[in-house]
């Protein structure tokens, strides 16, 4: 089943590979609808669009790559990237406190923006605050290839030279082929 194949590993601060099961609940019928039409939304991208890995100079780095079999692309967009309440989930498996998603909205190019805010704790013993409100924009949106691209743009408000800074992350969900065993990829 999609909970029991659906796995993260990737590298995480502390001593071990940290392990979660992706179990979200199959959409409700009016929820479906709703996730139907929004990924409707998402239109496919001009021939001119392209995802360049690193073409403005920032550092990348794989984290994490989790293969969903039997799980469509779309599928997995509705249960990982639409529904507030995964997201809301993972962040608060990370610690964050008073998470708030909003809905979904249209915005330019055929995609969906959403914000998310959120107050996590800040453990580095040096650090001058013990806790900082997170600012996140979501923007999603269809690439070729029958891949969706949530990219995230993360901002710590109260840490010291915020303004200074970002980080930015940039989930892809593509379908893996029938010799990949089907479904789709998240890296």
């Amino acid at each position: 089943s999609f909970a029991d194949n659906a796995t993260k590993s990737g590298g995480g601060g502390g001593g071990g590979e940290p392990s979660i099961a992706v179990a979200a609940p199959p959409p409700k019928p009016k929820l479906a609808a709703a996730v139907s039409d929004l990924l409707a939304a998402l239109e496919p991208p001009s021939d001119r669009e392209s995802v360049a890995a690193s073409a403005d100079g920032h550092l990348e780095h794989e984290l994490t790559r989790v293969a969903l079999p039997g799980c469509s692309v779309d599928e997995a967009a509705a249960r990982l990237l639409l529904v507030g309440e995964f997201v809301r989930a993972l962040k608060e498996d990370q610690g964050a406190t008073e998470v708030e998603v909003d809905e979904w909205a249209p915005f330019g190019g055929g995609g969906l923006l959403r914000a998310v805010r959120c107050v996590h704790q800040i453990r580095a013993k040096l650090s001058p605050v013990r806790r900082t409100r997170v600012d996140e924009t979501h923007r999603l949106r269809r690439l070729g290839g029958g891949r969706v691209q949530l990219e995230v743009e993360q901002r710590s408000l109260d840490i010291p030279y915020a303004e200074y800074f970002y980080v930015h992350q940039s989930w892809v969900l593509s379908p893996l082929a029938a010799e990949e065993g089907g479904g789709s990829e998240l890296v």
